[in-house]
């Protein structure tokens, strides 16, 4: 990929997205998936602001491909939307935070409102926190209105959410949640100011 590196121009990372998409319907393996949207990733990198509409538009396509990404190695990412969000944020600039937060409002994902919320913490820390609170728990809601060990499960990154940026002034909120949530909601609570687990 070195001399894609050294040649990429405008546009070229759209490009290179629509062919791991094919690629991957063409029965490319995990493994080569996996490598192909690390090349991605770093070719986002080395051209920098040039190459941020792309990646923005790829998100707001609402397309995706799973990534077989494996805990604790370098590009541990199950999906090329949270790839290329982490990528943004090293990016960082006022059209990536833009993007992001545009991709916050409407993104209905656990995962990707957790990296999302990290990227913009990261880069503005605390000036989107209240917009993050309000979007996490809108969809923990929208997930309580469902029952099962898989609303648990896909609940937890926002449960990680409002314990990295929550407050006393949400516990609350915590308090009033479906009982399948306890587990989670008890964690959140005892890691918030002044926090000391969930009474029902």
């Amino acid at each position: 990929h070195r001399d894609k590196v050294k040649s990429f121009t405008a546009r070229e990372l759209e490009h290179e997205i629509r062919r791991l998409l094919y690629l991957a319907g063409g029965g490319a393996s995990p493994d080569e998936i996996l490598q192909e949207a690390e090349a991605i990733c770093q070719l986002l990198i080395t051209a920098g602001e040039s190459a941020v509409s792309d990646a923005l538009e790829f998100l707001e396509s609402g397309e995706d491909l799973p990534l077989a990404g494996r805990a604790g190695s370098d590009f541990d990412f199950q999906s090329l939307r949270l790839a290329l969000i982490d990528t943004l944020q090293s990016i960082g600039g006022a059209d990536v935070e833009r993007g992001l937060f545009e991709q916050l409002q409407i993104t209905d994902s656990p995962a990707e409102i957790e990296a999302i919320s990290n990227a913009l913490d990261a880069l503005q820390p605390a000036v989107y926190r209240d917009a993050i609170l309000d979007v996490a728990l809108a969809r923990l809601a929208d997930l309580g209105t469902g029952q099962g060990p898989g609303h648990q499960v896909e609940a937890a990154p926002l449960f990680r959410v409002l314990q990295e940026l929550g407050g006393e002034d949400i516990a609350s909120v915590l308090q009033r949640l479906p009982g399948w949530f306890d587990a989670y909601a008890a964690v959140s609570l005892a890691n918030l100011p002044g926090g000391g687990g969930i009474d029902r």
